[in-house]
């Protein structure tokens, strides 16, 4: 098999502990940082020598609030308010790059790719060329503190044991079916003749299958708003009182050979289905979801 896998870069913190004074609700807290230290210790008696409340947030968002020590001195002559200490980590920053190798099942070495490659669909190729089970370690589009990361099939088999979701048709298929799903802000139509109109338009495209529209009885979870053309301000075009009537939740399907000709294929028929219609705010599309298709669905 092949074990294609997703490059990460570590940035290491330059202090383990940072901390931050809001001496009143009207005042920043952006223009009274501390030095950063490496002990918390010395990061508490810096906050408490600042404000009466001292808040230290460690790993997995726990916090612990300090008082402050009615013996210490000298106070800071601005003394109040609350002073925030962080604990810092590593950040995982995402190179874009793929790394291969090629080996047995038992994880004997074969072969290393010689250097990474800048898309996963050619580090996919690379793998098909050499191996029948080809697996892929991805990130996902966001994340916080330390990143999870699932793991696809690509090859032309399935590995043994488990069902991963895949990222290539198996042997003998040229194509395999997406699943494409986004959420459309509505401004100037109605949302039910909005969710109406656009899964019409869908069900023309000849591109597209199973399409559904629906109206959200509230707010998405994930952010859909009215885009602006880039380098536009809001008030140079009125968006900045344009009234949100409503979104809609959009999902369908298309069939392609790559994740990455999926993309293409859904986006345009998501713009085709918004052009028919009377929106003519064009929603910014920066959260869906895509990915292989249920096979029992």
């Amino acid at each position: 098999m092949v074990r294609v896998r997703e490059e990460l870069q570590v940035e290491l913190p330059w202090h383990r502990y940072t901390a931050s004074w809001q001496p009143s609700p009207e005042l920043s807290a952006e223009s009274h940082e501390g030095p950063g230290w490496n002990e918390i210790d010395e990061a508490i008696e810096w906050a408490r020598r600042r404000a009466p409340v001292v808040q230290v947030r460690r790993e997995h968002a726990l916090s612990e609030t300090y008082d402050a020590d009615a013996n210490e001195e000298p106070l800071h002559p601005g003394y109040g308010g609350v002073v925030h200490v962080d604990e810092e980590h590593p950040q995982f920053i995402p190179t874009g790059r793929f790394s291969a190798v090629w080996g047995s099942a038992s994880g004997e070495w074969l072969e290393e790719a010689e250097s990474l490659f800048e898309d996963v669909e050619e580090a996919i190729d690379w793998g098909r060329e050499r191996a029948p089970v080809v697996l892929v370690a991805e990130l996902p589009v966001s994340w916080s503190d330390v990143p999870t990361y699932a793991i696809r099939s690509a090859g032309e088999e399935d590995p043994p044991g488990g069902h991963l979701e895949r990222l290539r048709p198996r042997a003998g298929q040229e194509t395999m079916e997406w699943s494409f799903a986004t959420q459309e802000t509505v401004s100037e139509t109605e949302p039910e003749a909005f969710s109406h109109e656009l899964e019409g338009a869908l069900r023309r495209d000849h591109t597209v299958s199973h399409p559904a529209c629906r109206v959200l009885a509230e707010q998405p979870g994930f952010s859909a708003r009215p885009a602006l053309e880039a380098g536009t301000a809001a008030e140079d075009t009125g968006m900045a009182d344009r009234p949100i009537r409503g979104w809609v939740e959009v999902t369908f399907r298309v069939s392609a050979p790559t994740r990455k000709r999926a993309f293409e294929i859904a986006f345009a028929a998501l713009f085709r289905a918004r052009d028919t219609g009377e929106e003519t705010v064009s929603t910014f599309i920066g959260d869906f979801t895509l990915h292989a298709a249920s096979e029992s669905a």
